[in-house]
């Protein structure tokens, strides 16, 4: 009886301490997670996300673009632009 208590215990102890490196791989996830689209702790917006926060069609945005009135960049060969932007043209 006293050796099934043992095991139980190093049983009990072990699982305490693979849930405490979980928790701590859950912390570095949620934390990549949240600069993961980020520059220098700005947020970075696609083309789409760009679109619905101006509350303007994709042409619209285009033609923002093209006229030098709103400035992203290229990632790849997804459209980006850096939240700080968008707020500096809504301003």
């Amino acid at each position: 009886m006293e050796e099934e208590f043992s095991k139980q215990s190093e049983l009990l102890s072990a699982l305490a301490g693979i849930r405490e490196k979980l928790e701590a791989v859950h912390l570095d996830v949620l934390a990549v997670k949240k600069q993961h689209n980020m520059i220098e702790g700005d947020p970075i917006l696609d083309f789409y996300d760009t679109c619905r926060m101006l509350h303007l069609s994709e042409r619209q945005v285009r033609r923002l673009r093209e006229e030098k009135k709103l400035i992203g960049f290229t990632f790849g060969v997804k459209r980006m632009y850096r939240y700080s932007e968008i707020k500096r043209y809504i301003d």
